[in-house]
């Protein structure tokens, strides 16, 4: 396996079998020797949880960097063209990238998180787009 591989690693215990495993077949004494696997499975996605985001600093970085522009009425109007967290945070990283603000992926969620806060409410994970929380633990393509 090439270093650089997404945290999502598929590990099976050596006596993996083609048979079908549940707790009722395999019984105690496989179960606890399935624990060694599972624990080992649990600590290798630990490095891929991302921290929540931050809104309190996405609070800071919005009233820094756009409010000059635009102030709050526009996150407050009827009729927005904002409709879903990820177009939210697209909205926030193109007009951040408009405005030559160096923003990452986490002050991207930042700002996002206390917008959606503030203003507009979408499903969020630990203050992240669902669809931002995939990417990041997408595989990524080996360069060949």
């Amino acid at each position: 396996m090439a270093s650089g591989t997404a945290c999502l690693t598929r590990i099976k215990p050596p006596h993996a079998a083609s048979r079908k495993m549940d707790a009722s077949s395999v019984g105690e004494a496989g179960m606890m020797r399935l624990r060694p696997f599972v624990t080992t499975a649990l600590v290798a996605l630990l490095p891929c949880a991302a921290p929540a985001a931050d809104p309190d600093r996405g609070r800071e970085l919005y009233e820094s960097g756009c409010i000059g522009c635009h102030g709050r009425s526009v996150h407050a109007r009827a009729h927005r063209s904002v409709r879903t967290c990820n177009e939210l945070r697209a909205t926030v990283a193109r007009f951040g990238n408009i405005q030559g603000h160096n923003w990452d992926a986490d002050d991207l969620d930042d700002v996002t998180a206390w917008l959606n806060l503030r203003y507009y409410a979408f499903p969020m994970q630990q203050g992240r787009c669902l669809a931002a929380i995939a990417a990041r633990h997408a595989p990524r393509a080996s360069a060949r």
